[in-house]
């Protein structure tokens, strides 16, 4: 807990965990009217800034900031407290369609209340709007603010409120994932294999060589005419089904055409990116890099 001379230090900011916000919507809900409570928690020093090379000013630095932590409430008029040992930061207002700014009772209590801590108090105001839609479906719009009240001039400053999602429950939802499906698995081709199986592949590309000639010759006709407009009044009649099936082979061998055509400019650009590494680790060697 902070000391005495803590009580008029700045807070940068207060932070609450995610399943104690949940329980303080949860009060405020299941009230039937508003209600108050007291906050537990304590405070911490804001890490100071990285040392710098510059002179230091001639004015007095500013005070340092704090990190108020709330831990737990409990309402006030509850006969046993819990966490009697935590110390007391603030208290808090839940109230239903209320406007998100402190009233002139919350002025007065915060007064009261902080007249008797040694510490900066934390005020923290909370409350529910309910709006039927057009399903008549009621829906309920929290909303919470978090202020500092400053004794000295009566008054309330406006403060940061983060929410950190802490606990076992939590730490499965972050900094952890797997995919649901993994990646296939490719199969791997060795080229190293007995000199039977370099004979097979040879003369697999060499007749492979000579159906793409084949294909070529069909493809040099076509493009020579052999397949022109007029030709079209083949597809009816008595020749219709072979001539069909010729166009057929014809587009089927100007597929592969392409699919080979592809192919070789891969294999290109592969090759042009690893002359470009080649020369670049060159360049990087003459230049005295390497």
């Amino acid at each position: 807990m902070a000391d005495n001379h803590h009580k008029n230090h700045p807070i940068h900011k207060v932070t609450i965990s995610g399943p104690t916000l949940s329980s303080l919507l949860n009060h405020l809900t299941s009230s039937t009217s508003p209600t108050t409570g007291l906050l537990y928690g304590d405070f911490s020093l804001l890490s100071p800034s990285p040392l710098s090379d510059d002179s230091p000013s001639p004015s007095s630095p500013p005070p340092p900031s704090l990190i108020a932590t709330i831990s737990g409430f409990s309402p006030i008029v509850s006969p046993a407290l819990p966490h009697r040992r935590a110390a007391v930061i603030g208290w808090f207002s839940a109230r239903r369609r209320s406007p998100l700014r402190p009233s002139l009772l919350d002025h007065s209590l915060s007064l009261t209340h902080s007249s008797t801590t040694t510490t900066p108090f934390i005020f923290l105001l909370l409350t529910t709007t309910a709006a039927t839609s057009t399903t008549q479906t009621l829906i309920h719009t929290h909303e919470y603010r978090a202020y500092q009240f400053n004794p000295n001039s009566v008054s309330f400053e406006t403060v940061s409120l983060e929410v950190v999602n802490i606990g076992p429950g939590f730490r499965g939802q972050y900094g952890h994932f797997s995919p649901k499906s993994g990646l296939p698995w490719t199969a791997c081709v060795s080229h190293v294999g007995s000199p039977m199986r370099e004979d097979a592949s040879g003369s697999k590309s060499l007749s492979e060589l000579k159906r793409v000639g084949v294909d070529q010759k069909d493809l040099d006709v076509y493009v020579s005419g052999g397949y022109d407009v007029a030709s079209l009044t083949r597809l009816v009649g008595s020749d219709a089904v072979g001539y069909m099936s010729g166009v057929e082979d014809l587009y089927e061998k100007m597929l592969a055409k392409l699919h080979g055509l592809t192919r070789v400019v891969e294999t290109s650009s592969a090759r042009l990116l690893e002359l470009e590494c080649h020369n670049m680790k060159l360049r990087r060697r003459v230049a005295g890099i390497e």
